[in-house]
């Protein structure tokens, strides 16, 4: 009874962490692909086309571990894999797409501006 609980909880973590993933690689890819179409080409696009097509390759590499879970075709990722390789791809995907809305925000407000309080 303890080790069907316990393999309850594990699965729903995963499954909690697999949907969040898909969410912010989401979010990164539109925002990405935002901020190309408002920069327009420019001498580091390339760079921003990068990081897009790495967000979109995510996007579909974990939402397709996602449908295999909830429709009972499993992706082995083991105790590693869920506990320490995707709560660590969830996090840089977190920071790229930070980082992406960063920029639009910047570029709608022409430039950084940072507020100094004492």
């Amino acid at each position: 009874m303890e080790n069907y609980i316990l393999l309850t909880i594990y699965n729903t973590v995963e499954n909690i962490i697999l949907f969040s993933i898909i969410t912010v690689y989401g979010l990164a890819t539109f925002w990405n692909i935002k901020f190309l179409i408002i920069t327009k080409w420019q001498i580091y696009s390339n760079i921003k086309l990068l990081t897009c097509i790495a967000c979109i390759l995510f996007f579909f590499i974990f939402g397709y571990a996602f449908i295999g879970n909830i429709f009972g075709n499993p992706v082995d990722a083991g105790i590693f894999g869920t506990a320490l390789v995707r709560p660590t791809i969830l996090l840089m995907g977190g920071a790229i797409a930070s980082g992406a809305r960063a920029r639009i925000t910047s570029l709608k407000r022409g430039g950084e501006n940072w507020i100094l309080r004492n």
